[in-house]
C-alpha cells in the first residue's frame, strides 16, 4: 500500500507544469521580490515551458533599457545556484575582479572590463545580497540575489590599487577607467512543482562615455541563450562532480549549506 502511495504523490508532484500554474508562480514571485521580472504573456511562457530561452529587451520608465534572461531547466535551484555562485566558476576572462568585503548573505565587488580602443575601460562596485526574507516566506521555492551600484565604490578600491591588492591592476589603468553610472539586476532561481526549475537573470546597466546605452542592452541580449544554456549544462554535468565532501560549502539563499553531493 505504501509503494502505492509513494507513487501516486511522486506522479502527482512531477505533473506537468501548466500555464495556469506558471503564471501563478510568477505572480507570487513578483508580488515579493526585491527586483521583479517581467511580465510575460501566455506565448512566452509557453515557449519557456518548452524550454525555449526567453530573451527579453524593455524601455523602462526612466529611459534606461532592461534585459532578462529566462530559461526553464532539468536540475535543481540548488545546481543552477551553485553553477552561478561557488567562486570556482564565476571569474571572468575579460574582467579583472577583487572583493571589497563579505559577510554572509552580503558582499561587495569591484570589476574593470577591459574594452578595446578607442572606447575606455569601465569598472564599477557592485554591492550584492541574499533575500533571505522571501526565501523563507516562501518555503525555499524562490531564491533571489540581487545587485546594486555602489555610488562612489572608486574611491573604496583605489587604496587597495595603490598598494597593488588588486592583481593585474595598476593604477594608471584604474584611474583611466569610467564609473559606470547604473548597474543593478538579480539572479532568480525557482523551484517548479514538477522538478525542473526557473533560472532568471536581469539587469539595468548603463556604462556612460561614447557607448549608446542600446547597443550594450542588446549585446547583452544576444548573449542570453549561450549565458543561461552555459549553467544549465554546468549545474547537470559539471557541479555534481565538483560540489562534493571537501570543498567548502556554499551557503544558499535560505541561509543553510547547500548539501554536498
Amino acid at each position: 500500500m505504501w509503494v502505492w502511495l509513494h507513487l501516486f504523490l511522486w506522479s502527482v508532484a512531477a505533473a506537468p507544469v501548466n500555464d495556469a500554474v506558471f503564471a501563478d508562480i510568477l505572480t507570487r514571485y513578483n508580488r515579493d521580490a526585491q527586483m521583479p521580472l517581467p511580465a510575460l504573456t501566455p506565448r512566452q511562457r509557453a515557449d519557456m515551458l518548452s524550454g525555449k530561452v526567453l530573451q527579453h529587451l524593455e524601455r523602462r520608465d526612466d529611459g534606461n533599457w532592461w534585459v532578462a534572461g529566462m530559461l526553464v531547466c532539468q536540475c535543481t535551484k540548488e545546481s543552477l545556484w551553485l553553477a552561478t555562485q561557488d567562486l570556482h566558476f564565476t571569474s571572468q576572462d575579460d574582467a579583472i575582479e577583487a572583493n571589497v568585503s563579505m559577510a554572509p548573505h552580503q558582499a561587495s565587488w569591484y570589476a574593470l572590463l577591459d574594452l578595446p580602443r578607442p572606447f575606455s575601460d569601465r569598472h564599477w562596485v557592485i554591492d550584492v545580497w541574499d533575500n533571505v526574507t522571501l526565501a523563507k516566506a516562501s518555503d525555499n521555492v524562490f531564491w533571489e540575489h540581487p545587485w546594486k551600484l555602489r555610488e562612489g565604490g572608486a574611491e573604496l578600491v583605489r587604496p587597495k590599487v595603490e598598494r597593488g591588492e588588486v592583481e593585474g591592476l595598476d593604477l594608471a589603468t584604474f584611474d583611466a577607467a569610467v564609473y559606470t553610472p547604473i548597474n543593478e539586476g538579480a539572479w532568480v532561481f525557482i523551484d517548479l512543482p514538477d522538478g525542473r526549475s526557473l533560472i532568471a537573470y536581469h539587469l539595468v546597466t548603463v556604462v556612460g562615455g561614447n557607448i549608446p546605452d542600446r547597443l550594450v542592452a542588446e549585446f547583452v541580449r544576444r548573449n542570453m541563450e549561450n549565458q543561461l544554456r552555459t549553467l544549465e549544462s554546468r549545474a547537470i554535468e559539471v557541479v555534481p562532480q565538483h560540489y562534493r565532501s571537501g570543498h567548502t560549502p556554499v551557503l544558499g539563499v535560505n541561509d543553510a549549506p547547500v548539501p554536498f553531493y
